[in-house]
């Protein structure tokens, strides 16, 4: 059974949604691939919030600026991925790249998802 997690993360206030992207894309996502290896999760989807399009005032009040969903083969993979990022060789370049861009003043909400129900559009 797969292991999913999911990230609610903060850009840093100087950045625009666009620069966030960009180096989320651009140099995180490779960063985090490189180091991880065959530890990387199976996918990693990014869902950035849009704070211009709002549905409902309520949305105004969603801090965060993107969702980060990764699905992991098992959780033991998981803990592999999390070990090498918070190993001593890796722990400073990790914390560097995310200084770049990401609120570190806000620590990302995590949440661990067990079930998941869809259901689809005939």
């Amino acid at each position: 059974m797969t292991f999913t997690v999911v990230l609610h993360v903060y850009r840093r206030s100087d950045l625009s949604p666009a620069e966030f992207k960009k180096h989320y894309e651009e140099t995180h996502i490779p960063l985090m691939k490189s180091i991880g290896g065959e530890a990387f999760p199976l996918s990693h989807t990014r869902q950035y919030i849009s704070h211009t399009n709002l549905v409902s005032e309520a949305q105004s009040d969603v801090g965060y600026d993107a969702i980060s969903r990764m699905v992991f083969e098992d959780q033991s993979t998981f803990e592999t991925f999390r070990g090498l990022l918070q190993s001593p060789e890796n722990v400073s370049r990790v914390t560097e790249d995310c200084s770049q861009f990401l609120d570190l003043s806000k620590a990302p909400q995590i949440v661990v998802i067990e079930d998941v129900c869809d259901t689809r559009r005939i």
